[in-house]
């Protein structure tokens, strides 16, 4: 077939036509895999996610206040802060709560495929732990003389003028007669845990080295317990068979701080390993809230306030905590809180990286159970010398109130290691 003087093939025009539809829909097919692919590294790169096991330590929870002190009989005052032979044996000096365990989990996202802004929040954990401490004399000829030892601004009980004094004296009588059995016991528990958001902002990124900058909000709650316990009884073979003191005494300190948080942190990573420093500050408010209670329960009473028509019944106030400090009480103040983070992480999988890491924090002003307690007590307006009272014995209530309630601030730290697992998806 002829067209303006030159051969016409009609199959020539055919196969270009089948060329070119094989050709768009390759074009297509390498076009389509091509967006898939660049969809699917986009998402592996914007989010990831981390979970790590915490062992970390706390500083020593703070407890300034003699609690229970060893005495001479030969003493004015047996076991009085001051007398001849007096040793403090139990308080007075920080308590160690040991390691606590717990837990951290952390997830970010991307909002781009270059990594410039990007959001990430954590939580983390850490479990309570209890730390306990007693001591204890059987009341037998021989055994120890203990005392709860008190600063009586009264004077009633330390010789007409305030001064040092105790509240309870388990013990042997004498040399040769048996007096009252006294177990003291102190527990301390507290936790540490709190979560932050911040948005993040890449400023610098250079052969295998990143820098970013990050700034967001954070809560971190402190909660800590202390509990001491009393109980005397009557040694069955002697004068007091069948008497007995019990107390209790719990104070308790919740701290909630509520701040913002700004930070900077390096990377390095070079496809196989990568490590990480942040460094970061929080700035805002420190809400403690603390609450004090106080039960006791005797037979007869003390040497200083007998009891004869109670035995047995609750009586609203312990040592330590009495009327005048028993409650809910709360302010709020400023904190800071400085961290460090350093982490080294090893790229097991394409997506799964084996992490581990070191963390300190710093707490500058929070509330301390052992803090609270003030051995500064008017003995004529405790609950003791109230039930005294109501049972007959005349002993007038004089004197300032006391303990009275004061919060004596003071700072925290923890530090620790942790190990887990880092993905990204």
């Amino acid at each position: 077939m002829f067209q303006k003087g030159k051969f016409y093939n009609p199959r020539k025009k055919e196969n270009l036509q089948q060329h070119g539809c094989k050709l768009f829909f390759s074009l297509l097919v390498i076009s389509t895999c091509s967006w898939a692919e660049s969809q699917h590294k986009s998402s592996i790169d914007r989010f990831w996610f981390g979970a790590e096991y915490l062992s970390w330590s706390f500083k020593d929870a703070p407890e300034p206040v003699p609690l229970v002190t060893s005495g001479s009989l030969s003493a004015v005052i047996p076991g009085a802060i001051g007398q001849v032979g007096t040793q403090v044996a139990m308080g007075d000096k920080p308590i160690d709560t040991g390691v606590h365990s717990g837990g951290r989990f952390t997830m970010g996202y991307w909002f781009d495929d270059n990594r410039q802004y990007g959001i990430e929040g954590n939580y983390f954990f850490l479990s309570p732990n209890h730390s306990n401490q007693s001591i204890s004399t059987s009341g037998l000829p021989g055994s120890p003389t203990l005392a709860v030892p008190i600063f009586d601004i009264s004077g009633f009980t330390s010789g007409k003028s305030s001064g040092e004094s105790v509240y309870v004296l388990p013990g042997p009588f004498s040399t040769t007669s048996p007096g009252f059995a006294g177990t003291f016991a102190v527990n301390v528990t507290n936790r540490l845990q709190g979560a932050e958001l911040n948005g993040l902002f890449k400023t610098k990124e250079f052969n295998n080295f990143r820098f970013d900058l990050f700034t967001g909000l954070r809560w971190l709650q402190y909660w800590e317990k202390l509990a001491f316990d009393v109980n005397t009884t009557g040694v069955p073979s002697g004068s007091t068979a069948g008497q007995f003191f019990n107390s209790h005494d719990m104070f308790c300190a919740e701290n909630n701080f509520y701040g913002f948080n700004f930070g900077l942190r390096a990377k390095y990573d070079n496809s196989k390993f990568y490590g990480l420093v942040s460094a970061h500050m929080s700035l805002g408010n420190m809400n403690e809230s603390t609450n004090i209670e106080g039960q006791s329960s005797t037979s007869n009473g003390t040497i200083f306030f007998p009891v004869s028509s109670s035995a047995g019944r609750p009586i609203n106030g312990g040592i330590f905590a009495q009327h005048s400090n028993i409650g809910h009480h709360s302010e709020n103040v400023f904190a800071a809180i400085p961290e460090l983070d350093l982490k080294v992480g090893y790229h097991l999988l394409k997506n799964l990286n084996v992490i581990a890491s070191y963390s300190a924090l710093y707490i500058s002003n929070l509330a301390h159970p052992g803090n609270l307690i003030n051995r500064y007590i008017n003995t004529t307006r405790t609950a003791l010398a109230d039930a005294s009272r109501a049972s007959g014995s005349g002993i007038a209530a004089t004197g300032p109130t006391g303990p009275n309630f004061k919060f004596n601030n003071s700072d925290f730290w923890a530090q620790g290691i942790s190990f887990g697992l880092e993905m990204n998806f």
